[in-house]
Formats: structure tokens, C-alpha cells, sequence
């Protein structure tokens, strides 16, 4: 979807109230994701979130992690209109900032330990020659030890297509979801809606080699169907000076 939908507050909305129905395992992913904050975060430190939107990450995340608190940054004034009236109650966890996504070299976010710098449903819309840098900004804000989280979309490949769509077909039945029908009935009718939203897709190999690029260490956890959950860990490289000395 163009830039321009995502600032009208009505198109904002309709995604708000019905942006999940395509993705019927966005709980577990996110229940996936906070187990990995809940491990991983160390007492006073930072999230950053970005691409945050109406806040739904957010809101599913605050009740499990009490202790988190997240730095969000985006640039659609209607998405985050929706994120400040649904996470009001716990306004003093979240900071916001606009920005835009690609903008963000250069950019050295407010003085903080930031243990997680995550993505969920976020990316797929940067075109690929743009990945890398932000994943090499990401590295460069972790403390060591932090990691880096996708949770988004992932490409599909067309010699797979009929085993995603009996995937999709089963989780439907299993869900009473749409994931199917939002995919397409045909490779090429998938490949004009993934176009006509302006999505660009990667596939996990391509996000693997990015984040190895930066200097991460990454790893597939949850992959299903063309939805992924992937982390990638900055090294500690005085940690392993030590135990090489």
C-alpha cells in the first residue's frame, strides 16, 4: 500500500480492524516474540520498534514484559493516532518518534541501552538495495548481546506455490482465517496483489545474508508458510576476546 493510504485515517482504521484476518498465527508469532524479549532484555533496557503503527505490537507485548518500555518510530500521522489512543494507559513506556524508515542512517536515537531492535510487518515495504543499511544501522545501536527481530512476510517462490496454498487452505479451516483468499488463486494473481500493495518481499535466505552482512548473527526460530520469525544476535566481541586470551 502507497505512503499516501496509509496517512488517510480512514484507510488506517480499516487495516486497524481488519489487518489481521490474512495472518491467523500473528498471536503465536507475537507470543514467539515476547518469549524471546522476556529472555533476552536486561533490567532498564530499551526496545526499539520500528514501524510501529497503530501500536498492536505494543499492546500485545506491554501486559507480558511489565518492565519493557519501547521507543517507536514511524512517519504515518493517522497510524499513530490509532497507536497513542491505544496505548494511552501506558504512555509512560512508549516514546515515539517520525521517521522515515529510510532515513535512518545518520540517525542516533535518544541515549539508552537498547537490548531489541524489532520489525513486525514493517519492512516488506523497503525495496531490497535499502536493506542492508538498515540492518547495519540496527547492529549499530544494539549493545552487544542485543538482538535484532523480524516478524514480517516473507517472498514466495513460485515452484512452492501449491504447497503454500494447501498451508494456507488448512490454517483457514483451523482459524476460520482468510489466508488464502488474501494470497490469491494463482502465482501470478499472488505476485500482481503483492505489486498492487506495494510490498516487497524477501525470502529468508536474502534476510539471512543482509544480517550476516552487518555483523549479526542470525537465525530462522518460526517460519510458517510465508511468515517468518527471524533474530539475529550482535556478537560480543570482547566477551570472545576474553575466552580466546
Amino acid at each position: 500500500m502507497a505512503y499516501q493510504e496509509w496517512r488517510d485515517p480512514t484507510v488506517a482504521r480499516a487495516w486497524d480492524a481488519r489487518g489481521d484476518e490474512a495472518n491467523p498465527l500473528r498471536p503465536y508469532q507475537l507470543d514467539a516474540l515476547a518469549s524471546v524479549l522476556a529472555r533476552i532484555l536486561q533490567p532498564g533496557e530499551w526496545v526499539i520498534d520500528l514501524g510501529y503503527g497503530s501500536g498492536k505490537v505494543e499492546a500485545f507485548l506491554f501486559p507480558l514484559l511489565p518492565e519493557v518500555r519501547v521507543l517507536g518510530v514511524d512517519r504515518s500521522e493517522a497510524m499513530m493516532e490509532l497507536a497513542r489512543e491505544r496505548l494511552a494507559p501506558d504512555a509512560d513506556r512508549f516514546v515515539s518518534v517520525t521517521r522515515d524508515l529510510l532515513d535512518l542512517a545518520g540517525w542516533h536515537p535518544p541515549q539508552a541501552r537498547y537490548g531489541c531492535v524489532l520489525a513486525v510487518q514493517s519492512l516488506h515495504h523497503l525495496p531490497h538495495e535499502q536493506m542492508p543499511g538498515v540492518y547495519k544501522w540496527a547492529a549499530g545501536v544494539l549493545r552487544p548481546g542485543g538482538v535484532f527481530a523480524l516478524l514480517d512476510r516473507v517472498q514466495v517462490d513460485a515452484a512452492v506455490w501449491e504447497p503454500m496454498q494447501a498451508l494456507w487452505s488448512h490454517m483457514d479451516a483451523l482459524h476460520d482465517s482468510a489466508w488464502a483468499a488474501h494470497e490469491g488463486a494463482s502465482y501470478e494473481e499472488h505476485q500482481q496483489r503483492v505489486q498492487d500493495r506495494g510490498d516487497r518481499p524477501a525470502t529468508v535466505e536474502q534476510h539471512l545474508q543482509w544480517l550476516r552482512a552487518a555483523g549479526l548473527v542470525p537465525a530462522p526460530l518460526y517460519v510458517v508458510g510465508n511468515r517468518a520469525l527471524i533474530v539475529a544476535v550482535k556478537k560480543d566481541e570482547s566477551d570472545s576476546a576474553s575466552k580466546n586470551g
